[in-house]
């Protein structure tokens, strides 16, 4: 599934709680003689007791989720129910109730305040670049060390390794097992000569600067939301 789906996933069950159902399972894969024939995302029962086969969407639903989400439910004897964005027509609408196929919609808002779409958004923004760009991985950044960063701070300053080793007060052996053990961390990558490893410590402070920007933002966002849920 992807991180979309998730998230879509994570906001139809806050749905559900709050509308008194109770989440059984989630991502429940349906096997019929021995072979896996599909998945259910969630399994809910609601205050009467009734339990639903629930399929969730991001976007807008069209004729065959819809008959999709009814043949699944019939498959486990459950009742059939679809959170989604909305319909993709009239005939979704109708096939959807004649079917008798329950759906809710994502509230709108939903899609706006969310703080944890907004990191979502933000890291694969980034993820993107790095990846064009042949750099690190984001998760690479979690455990990078002060001492690392001192000696990324260090190479993308200094002409050479002489004058990198010299300002760092270590010898040039332990410069390249610093440098070795960046590479096998993820921090740099193979290249030819000084240079080439002057450019990836610059480009990874860049974008490692761009990311706590990002952060920052993102604590101020919802710094923001906490404000208006206290004045609503």
């Amino acid at each position: 599934m992807s991180k979309r789906g998730i998230s879509s996933e994570r906001i139809a069950k806050s749905i559900l709680k709050k509308m008194g159902f109770q989440i059984l399972e989630k991502n429940k894969k349906v096997v019929l003689n021995g072979t896996q024939v599909f998945e259910v995302d969630l399994i809910a029962k609601d205050e009467m007791g009734d339990v639903y086969c629930v399929e969730v969407k991001a976007g807008r639903i069209g004729v065959s989720d819809v008959r999709q989400a009814y043949a699944n439910s019939m498959v486990l004897g459950l009742k059939p129910l679809i959170i989604c964005k909305g319909y993709a027509d009239k005939a979704t609408e109708v096939l959807a109730e004649e079917l008798k196929v329950k759906v809710f919609l994502f509230p709108d808002y939903y899609y706006l305040i969310e703080p944890e779409d907004l990191d979502y958004i933000v890291r694969e923004a980034v993820r993107d670049v790095l990846e064009e760009y042949g750099l690190v991985s984001l998760t690479v950044f979690d455990t990078i060390t002060k001492k690392e960063l001192k000696i990324l701070k260090t190479l993308s300053e200094k002409e050479t390794f002489e004058e990198c080793a010299k300002s760092l007060n270590i010898s040039l052996e332990k410069l390249g097992e610093h440098i070795s053990l960046m590479r096998e961390k993820g921090l740099l990558r193979k290249t030819e000569g000084y240079e080439g490893i002057r450019r990836q410590a610059k480009r990874t402070l860049i974008f490692l600067e761009m990311i706590n920007t990002f952060e920052n933002i993102q604590k101020n966002i919802k710094n923001i939301l906490k404000r208006l849920e206290t004045k609503n």
